[in-house]
């Protein structure tokens, strides 16, 4: 993952999607062991970043690529199916290296492929931090549900190096009617002095606010009060109040339904931290937040289709991932790669020269 403007150092993301049955997630773990990225001598070298050939299928292509990973800029999530809490493993009773588990010499030895699920776990444990559930007090907040039945099994882990850069982190539920998983998010803050404010547009969805249009009828009726100027001075003039109205009363809806979503979020999670023991609780109180959770999460991705600028539809769906990229091709044009000095016209690509 690269930043469009530079902004950070390239990261290796890596998507985990195991499978839900014990035995094929177990052998779906060995299987990744094996990979040079995963393998435990990897991890004990003191030298990153190292080159990783990905072979078909992980790749989109049929020949086999390389890329180079850097240990201190790597993120590894998804949905692991399985709970961290039945794998919390004191490391004092390890007997063996530190990526294997406690082997209990009393017991049958158990199956290698069950071990690397332990392994796997270790080897995050050891050297990674998981960011979304960390810092959370009490039981871990449910990531997937079915039914009346839910469970933890999707997690963020980063580097330490990264983890230093983490701003925020949240679980939340999503709409129902877009996935039966939880949205975990974590907010990295890097700084930049090359990012402008870019170009405003006001929100057409404002147009629909009868709050607004009660506003902005009483501002345009004050200011045609006032003795005019010449054409293209009222204009702009007319433009800059406008601009104003719009971009004050925006900003105000836009922050409720934020908050709004931020207090339902809070208080879903507050639920299931105090009644984890009460299902009969859970289900009478949950269906009535979830659904105006799902309502305001709507009204967000109106947003940022509108942002966006463009629309892509397929059987009535929108493209989440297609409208990111638009908005970070659009932010992209707000940032100042460089200027020319006025006077020795040299080209200046600094912050420093660039005051």
């Amino acid at each position: 993952v690269t930043h469009c403007n530079a902004l950070f150092s390239p990261i290796t993301l890596v998507n985990i999607y195991a499978p839900a049955t014990a035995s094929s997630r177990a052998q779906f773990y060995s299987q990744l062991l094996t990979f040079p990225l995963f393998h435990p001598e990897t991890w004990a070298l003191d030298t990153f970043p190292i080159t990783v050939s990905i072979q078909p299928p992980l790749t989109s292509i049929e020949e086999p690529s390389t890329i180079e990973v850097d240990r201190e800029s790597l993120i590894i999530l998804g949905d692991f199916n399985y709970h961290t809490t039945s794998y919390a493993i004191d490391n004092t009773n390890y007997t063996t290296d530190s990526f294997s588990p406690p082997i209990q010499t009393d017991q049958p030895q158990q199956p290698a492929a069950i071990l690397a699920q332990q392994r796997w776990h270790d080897l995050l444990s050891n050297h990674l931090i998981e960011c979304t559930h960390s810092k959370h007090d009490g039981p871990l907040l449910p990531t997937f549900r079915r039914g009346t039945s839910r469970s933890t099994i999707d997690y963020v882990y980063c580097s330490p190096t990264l983890f230093q850069q983490l701003h925020s982190s949240s679980i939340d539920f999503m709409c129902s009617q877009w996935t039966d998983h939880a949205i975990l998010t974590t907010t990295f803050q890097f700084s930049s002095s090359r990012q402008g404010t870019g170009l405003w547009r006001a929100n057409p969805q404002l147009a629909k606010n009868e709050y607004f249009l009660t506003e902005i009828h009483q501002v345009l009726d004050q200011f045609f009060q006032e003795p005019g100027n010449s054409p293209q001075t009222q204009w702009d003039a007319l433009k800059d109040v406008v601009k104003t109205t719009a971009r004050r009363i925006g900003r105000r809806h836009s922050s409720w339904r934020n908050r709004q979503l931020k207090r339902l979020q809070r208080k879903r999670n507050q639920l299931f931290k105090r009644y984890q023991n009460h299902p009969t609780v859970l289900r009478d109180r949950l269906p009535t937040i979830e659904k105006l959770i799902g309502d305001l999460q709507q009204d967000i991705s109106i947003q940022q289709t509108i942002r966006a600028g463009k629309l892509w539809r397929e059987q009535g769906e929108t493209s989440a991932g297609y409208l990111k990229r638009t908005i970070a091709t659009r932010q992209i044009q707000r940032t100042m790669l460089s200027l020319q000095h006025p006077d020795t016209q040299s080209s200046c690509d600094t912050a420093e020269t660039m005051q």
